[in-house]
This record gives C-alpha cells, structure tokens and sequence, in this order.
C-alpha cells in the first residue's frame, strides 16, 4: 500500500466545530501529525483562525469578521448550532496564536496555515503574511503558509522561516509550469479538479489532495502520487488506515 499521511482539514471537524481549538485537540489526541486551518485578519490586523470571513454558518450571526476588532472577534462563538445544538456553547474564535500555543504540547505537529482571499484583497500580502508570522514566530518552522496567490506564496518564502504550499487552480500545462518556477514545498488541489487517471507532476513538491471522504478513494489518490490527503473525517479514515496496516 502507498504511504498516506492524514491531514485534519479544519481540525476533527467532523465531531467538532471547525477551525476551534477543541477540534484541532481531538484531531491531536487522535494520533493526527498534520493539521490544516483557515486564516482571516480582523479590521485591525489580528489573524484569527476562521475559513469563511462571514460569520453566518459559523457563528450563526450577521457580518463579516474583517470589520471587528480583535477583541470584538474574540468573543465571537462559533459553536456552529445548525450541526451542533448548544453542545459547544461557549465556544470562541480563536487566535492564530492560540494555534500556536496548542502547538507548543504537540512538537512533532505540522500545522498548514491557508491565507483566505478575502483578507489578502482587504489587507494585502505584505500585511497579512507579516501577521501569520508574528503570531506563529515560535513555530513557524514547523508551519506551511498555504494560497493560491503566488505573490503572497512567494512574499512568504522570502520571509521564512515558514515552508509554503500553492494551491492549484487547475492541473493543467500553464500551471505546471507556474509550480516548476515557484518549486514550492507542497501542492494543493481539489480531488473535484484532478483529471482522470492523470499522474501528478513529479517534482521537489509534495502533493496534498483535499475534499478526500473514502479511504479506497484515499489510496487511488496516493498511487497516482499524492503523499497527503486532507480530510474532514479525521477519526473514520484514521481508523480505516490503521485497520489496514501490516
């Protein structure tokens, strides 16, 4: 059998409000190395770990997370009530520097940290890549900044000392010559946009193919060469995995 690493996408957020602490935890707690989060910045250039800038399916209420502050954003719940009831009442947006403290008690962790496009259009590369950094300067070694925006990929690698990861837009010749310049250390793409039967470019990179449910669709993935699926059903197909393990 291929090797297959497990990304948590969004955390265990499957049994778990997404992007929260209490579901990157558990994704830990489940033996999960490889973790993957969306990344917003407030009015007033705080990150916070949050995928969709308006807060409706998360948090059930009106606006955008881009016009509160930092201390307005915090006290947000994201409790996500339409899956969950008042189960997870109480539960905050967290801080990307909350993440990194989590961080601190699991240091074998990778942490994936995708810059959401709403934010770099409001605050601009320059910006948001300076904040993600600052709130992960004790880990970054251990981060992968992740986008589909080259110039914000490319910022960040001058940066460092963060690894990065472009998400492609297609698989397609005029892409894969984009990725044999920027020669990043990962590739993202959807399992929906990958042609059929298409070997995935070789290269320095290492392929993460995401919106991954099914362990045989899993191991199809990584014999046409991805080495990391993401996944929301982190506990199903880490169970499934394991099960098949010599």
């Amino acid at each position: 059998m291929s090797s297959i690493e497990l990304i948590a996408h969004r955390g265990n957020a499957a049994e778990f409000p997404e992007n929260t602490l209490p579901a990157l935890r558990s994704a830990l707690e489940l033996g999960l190395r490889h973790l993957s989060i969306g990344v917003q910045l407030t009015r007033d250039g705080e990150a916070v770990v949050l995928h969709d800038h308006d807060l409706r399916r998360t948090a059930g209420c009106e606006g955008s997370v881009l016009d509160l502050s930092i201390t307005e954003a915090v006290a947000v719940e994201v409790a996500e009530r339409d899956r969950f009831s008042d189960r997870f009442a109480g539960t905050r947006l967290p801080r990307l520097s909350d993440v990194a403290k989590l961080l601190s008690d699991w240091p074998d962790a990778t942490l994936f940290v995708e810059l959401r496009r709403a934010s770099l259009a409001r605050h601009g590369a320059e910006k948001f890549v300076s904040a993600v950094l600052a709130a992960l300067r004790d880990c970054a070694d251990r981060c992968v900044l992740v986008s589909p925006d080259l110039p914000a990929i490319e910022l960040a690698r001058v940066r460092g000392p963060a690894r990065v990861g472009w998400m492609l837009p297609a698989v397609d010749s005029h892409s894969h010559l984009k990725c044999e310049a920027l020669c990043p250390d990962f590739v993202f793409i959807d399992e929906r946009k990958l042609p059929a039967g298409v070997s995935l470019w070789r290269g320095p990179w290492r392929w993460a193919v995401h919106e991954v449910a099914s362990l045989p669709q899993a191991l199809v993935l990584a014999a046409r060469g991805a080495g990391f699926i993401q996944t929301m059903r982190v506990r199903a197909l880490a169970r499934e995995l394991i099960s098949r393990a010599p």
